[in-house]
């Protein structure tokens, strides 16, 4: 029977990894050309065969991606549904078990595919504008547009939408200087148009 030690070199990297990934996706960088709900659905399928090619228990594998044993019970009856940040966790401990690696490749859960797939989309908006970049509105604000950090949306625009683009991809922002965290500017990450 493998131990956790045996696959994992160290859990830290795990939670590195997918806090970089989580932060990231915060901060509204998207991975392109995957569809994370088909991978993710793909894992949770195939989850028991992944673990019976480890050899490992339900509880040693919540251990090793950091999550409870009744997250992982609930995720293989499918009562709940996985976080991308848990499929990153649980792809990066199950690539290190080489039967269960082979199985995943068969599957078409290559870790080092989607990780080559997450570095290149990181690159790609690092080199293309910034949001700061395509900041506009037409609500006669004659100040500095200037990014004074995101905030949670409040509670009633939570299924707003862009009035210019229709867009749900919308954040609280800071950009007037009355704007604050219970009464934030709004912003469409799509088109870049904000209103207050």
């Amino acid at each position: 029977m493998y131990k956790i030690k045996h696959f994992v070199q160290n859990p830290l990297t795990i939670l590195k990894i997918c806090v970089i990934i989580v932060w990231n996706e915060r901060r509204v960088i998207m991975v392109d050309n995957i569809n994370k709900d088909e991978l993710v659905e793909k894992l949770v399928n195939n989850l028991p065969a992944l673990r019976a090619k480890m050899k490992i228990s339900q509880a040693e594998l919540a251990e090793a991606v950091g999550i409870g044993r009744q997250t992982i019970i609930s995720i293989e009856n499918k009562n709940s549904k996985m976080r991308w940040d848990t499929f990153l966790a649980m792809m990066l401990v199950i690539s290190r078990n080489n039967d269960a690696a082979e199985l995943m490749s068969l599957l078409g859960l290559n870790f080092n595919d989607i990780s080559l797939i997450i570095e290149d989309s990181l690159t790609s908006r690092k080199s293309s504008s910034s949001l700061q970049d395509k900041l506009w509105t037409d609500n006669n604000y004659s100040g500095d547009v200037t990014i004074g950090g995101f905030v949670p949306l409040p509670i009633g625009l939570r299924n707003a939408k862009c009035p210019k683009c229709h867009s749900s991809n919308i954040k609280g922002i800071m950009i007037m200087p009355t704007a604050d965290e219970q009464d934030p500017n709004i912003v469409c990450l799509d088109c870049g148009y904000w209103w207050d």
